[in-house]
């Protein structure tokens, strides 16, 4: 998914991996994020904040990252059940 304030970037997903891509530079990542233990379905950016990025994946989780400092997500919502997320949508109520 492309980032909307700036449209610089490019989020990927490979398999449980999220790459930043800087569309200035495209021959490789800028960025690395090993963002869920199995596959990942969904990205999207903020379409407010700048860096700001969810993710959904097969283990029943939404996590909220802030790219710039992507060590561990800011926020997880955890679905009940066992269900993968197979669709995100960024929201304005995800980081307030």
């Amino acid at each position: 998914c492309w980032e909307r304030i700036s449209g610089l970037s490019l989020a990927t997903s490979h398999n449980s991996l999220i790459k930043i891509w800087d569309i200035r530079k495209p021959t490789s990542p800028k960025q690395y994020i090993n963002a869920h233990p199995c596959k990942i379905f969904a990205l999207d950016f903020s379409p407010v904040k700048e860096n700001q990025l969810v993710s959904s994946a097969a283990d029943n989780t939404i996590k909220m990252w802030n790219v710039s400092s992507p060590k561990k997500p800011v926020n997880v919502l955890k679905v009940q059940g066992n269900s993968p997320v197979w669709k995100v949508k960024y929201t304005v109520s995800f980081f307030s």
